[in-house]
């Protein structure tokens, strides 16, 4: 077994658990219940980790990993061709004029 991955939560380290097995690289995730001890133990004691079970696989498994650290949340906003104010990408209509974006 090897870790591959220290995540800043549980919901991010089963993210990329399901990455890796959906690469068929099967994975565990480790510290899931550890963060109740934060405070008795050090902080980075308690932070989950994803453990490959084959170290044959632990080339791919830092490349996925790599892959899915490097992929960066592009936020863009789009402007009202109405009235010109920015509205989130997910706004369907303007929350300044109320016109279909």
């Amino acid at each position: 077994m090897q870790r591959v991955f220290t995540a800043g939560t549980l919901v991010e380290a089963h993210l990329v658990k399901t990455l890796l097995e959906a690469n068929s690289i099967r994975s565990n995730v480790f510290n899931e219940n550890a963060q109740g001890a934060s405070g008795e133990l050090p902080l980075t004691e308690v932070w989950p980790e994803v453990w490959i079970d084959d170290d044959r696989f632990a080339a791919s498994a830092q490349s996925i990993v790599r892959e899915y650290e490097e992929t960066s949340i592009v936020e863009t906003n789009l402007n009202c061709q109405a009235c010109g104010e920015q509205n989130p990408k997910n706004f369907e209509i303007c929350w300044a004029c109320g016109i279909i974006l």
